[in-house]
């Protein structure tokens, strides 16, 4: 009983102690290649999303069309890692400038909306402050607050817009007090 038990710890031990290598799947030229056009369709779609002239109205964008377009990237990202050919660098620019591109301005897109609305919901509790003269310290750090994420969203924003027709309307859309 004892050597068995020995036996069992020994191949326990011999399988927990040396790892074996992880396998990445071997692609084909064409099963990456396909994957990056997969890909560059779902940015394409996305870009519209993000699009001044298409989202007029500041919604948010569709999260299932970014959220696939994150994974299919992931995959042809994989893909395109796997591939030992010259064809590599072609694949890999062409998910750089059209695929990651799109997701960066979609999380910047994303972000901005995010903080607009928090700082919405702010100026709004400072407002109802003054109007109900209500002053205390809490006025005080709402308005530092305000003024510091207002500065840093606004920079943000027009750091990573996609476009220039896009920077005055975020600018004219800023969210500021109304004095």
């Amino acid at each position: 009983m004892k050597r068995i038990f020995a036996s069992m710890m020994i191949v326990i031990l011999l399988f927990t102690g040396f790892p074996f290598p992880k396998t990445e799947a071997a692609y084909t030229y064409s099963q990456a290649e396909k994957l990056v056009v997969q890909a560059e369709k779902l940015a394409g779609a996305l870009k519209w999303q993000i699009s001044v002239e298409y989202n007029k109205t500041l919604a948010m964008l569709d999260m299932k069309l970014f959220n696939s377009t994150k994974t299919v990237h992931s995959t042809a990202q994989t893909a395109v890692n796997s591939l030992k050919d010259s064809r590599k660098a072609a694949l890999q620019q062409r998910l750089d400038q059209n695929v990651k591109l799109q997701i960066n301005r979609a999380v910047a897109y994303i972000d901005a909306l995010n903080g607009g609305k928090k700082i919405e919901k702010l100026s709004n509790e400072l407002r109802y402050l003054i109007k109900e003269e209500i002053y205390m310290i809490r006025m005080d750090d709402l308005y530092h607050e305000l003024s510091y994420d207002s500065a840093n969203r606004q920079f943000f924003c027009t750091e990573y817009m996609a476009s220039q027709p896009a920077k005055p309307f975020w600018l004219n859309t800023s969210f500021r007090l109304n004095s």
